[in-house]
């Protein structure tokens, strides 16, 4: 029948109701946008229906009204989506009906064509909400940790998907090639987000274990955890340490959006890093003192930006970076979104490198840069006399290339995973050690 794109896990194809159409996910016609069409039986023609507005921000998951008339379908990036509504026989654009800085997987419509339902993080927590599409009012319906909401056809029942994850973080002595992994950090919840202090006696790392994602510490010593920093309605992520240990840069991401704080560890002050307008994230020191932060605009690509001593906001690129990393030799370590490789450039955006070519952008998330070292994962096993097992976490030498398997231990959790102490005798690897899904169904009661 044709070609289809699948831009992440999301659905892809709708029948409409009466089965003589049918929609789809698909690049648009200039190749670069991820956008919903339509084949029609009756005219045996494949249509283009919707505009995407960025190649970062696409269309997925189409879902026909029960009166045929509308087409939902959500639209955003992997952070960010939300719904949006499309009269089928209208040359209208699709118009949003949510409008929030949180993700929302999926969503199912009533059999009136008023409401729909669907899942969402706006509180941090993921519940399920009514939507009525006429005045766009939103109601909590409830449900923790709830995605996939259906409803059979008269609406009398509602089952879901509710998945509980619970990640740790374990420690890996890299003097012992024969030593097991140590898990340090522990709760029911999830932990991740893991970053070494300069003097590699304390671990920042991130833990939703009391609601809303919080910055806690981990002092090697003593084997203590204790909580940081909470913010009240904002997840908190990616912690970096100054040079000196004594300031903390944090992500917020909230309902407005993502922003850095600042965290004197000295006088346990927070300050918010007001002269970058736009939205950002991921901030992180150079040993000069500057900020780096990737821009986190919701309908634009995420442009590398640096924040002087003396407060100016330069754009160091033009292109769509994911991650960002610096070494100790005044060079930022880069990964461009959904794009294979990691590439390196100096502080004022110029002498752009490539220093792993072909690294796969599904591991964005698992590695790190200590000094003049990248740590990063192998997934590939070649097993023979002539070519041992690759597998594992390799560091690479980024002045020589030169680099060797430093463990066979993979990290496995959702966000940043991997970090190594400044001796670079100790690594710790956040791990999903137990993942709970079950499906519920529950009665719809009408209200008056």
């Amino acid at each position: 029948m044709g070609d289809c794109t699948a831009p992440n896990l999301s659905g892809l194809f709708d029948w409409s109701p009466d089965g003589n159409n049918f929609s789809y996910v698909k690049k648009s016609k200039n190749n670069n946008e991820t956008a919903i069409w339509s084949y029609s039986f009756d005219t045996k023609q494949h249509v283009q229906i919707t505009e995407p507005v960025g190649i970062n921000i696409f269309d997925t998951r189409p879902k026909y009204s029960p009166d045929g008339k509308k087409l939902g379908f959500t639209r955003g990036t992997q952070s960010i989506r939300n719904i949006y509504l499309k009269e089928i026989n209208s040359q209208l654009e699709a118009k949003p009906i949510t409008n929030s800085r949180s993700f929302i997987t999926s969503f199912n419509w009533l059999n009136n064509t008023n409401y729909l339902v669907f899942d969402s993080n706006e509180l941090g927590d993921r519940n399920l909400w009514l939507l009525d599409i006429n005045n766009n009012k939103q109601e909590l319906l409830g449900a923790r940790d709830a995605l996939y909401p259906s409803l059979n056809k008269n609406n009398s029942l509602l089952a879901f998907q509710e998945i509980r994850y619970n990640a740790n973080i374990w420690s890996i002595d890299l003097t012992d090639n024969n030593s097991l992994p140590d898990r340090i950090i522990q709760s029911i919840k999830y932990n991740n987000f893991p970053v070494f202090s300069p003097d590699g006696k304390q671990i920042a790392f991130v833990s939703n274990r009391q609601g809303k994602s919080a910055i806690w510490l981990y002092s090697i010593e003593t084997k203590k955890q204790t909580k940081l920093l909470a913010i009240p309605k904002l997840d908190l992520l990616t912690p970096n340490w100054s040079g000196d240990g004594r300031k903390l840069l944090v992500s917020s991401r909230g309902p407005d959006g993502y922003r850095c704080y600042q965290i004197d560890l000295e006088n346990n002050e927070l300050q918010v890093i007001s002269a970058i307008k736009p939205a950002h994230y991921g901030c992180i020191y150079s040993d000069q003192g500057d900020i780096f932060a990737i821009s986190k605009e919701p309908s634009e690509i995420s442009k590398l930006l640096k924040l002087n001593l003396a407060g100016e906001v330069k754009a160091l690129t033009k292109l769509g970076v994911a991650r960002i990393q610096v070494t100790n030799f005044n060079r930022i370590i880069y990964s461009l979104t959904d794009e294979d490789g990691l590439y390196s450039m100096d502080f004022y955006g110029q002498n752009k490198r490539t220093i792993l070519e072909g690294f796969s952008h599904k591991l964005d998330e698992h590695w790190a840069v200590q000094g003049a070292y990248l740590y990063y994962p192998k997934l590939d096993v070649k097993s023979s006399e002539t070519s041992p097992e690759t597998r594992g976490i390799w560091k690479r030498n980024l002045h020589s290339g030169e680099e060797e398997m430093v463990t066979k231990e993979l990290p496995s959790a959702i966000g940043l995973t991997l970090n190594v102490n400044p001796a670079h005798s100790q690594l710790v690897i956040s791990r999903t050690d137990s993942r709970v899904s079950d499906i519920y169904l529950a009665e719809i009661t009408e209200k008056n």
